[in-house]
């Protein structure tokens, strides 16, 4: 696990989690505030876990894009 913000209460995102949504933000064409866009790309590239994750949690995810993971 990963501690995104420093300055209020941590967040905490898989660092599996972490690894997949770098993979799909260098693709350059995926809108990382798109929920849907996000998860058809996870599933897409086989990032299952990380689908289901976000689609969990996509209120942390939102905050760790705050700090720009």
């Amino acid at each position: 696990m990963h501690t995104i913000n420093q300055y209020r209460e941590p967040i905490e995102l898989p660092a599996r989690v972490i690894k997949d949504l770098k993979r799909i933000k260098a693709l350059g064409n995926i809108n990382m505030y798109s929920k849907n866009q996000i998860l058809v790309t996870c599933i897409n590239l086989g990032y299952n876990s990380t689908a289901i994750w976000l689609s969990d949690n996509f209120y942390l995810y939102l905050k760790g894009m705050e700090k720009e993971f």
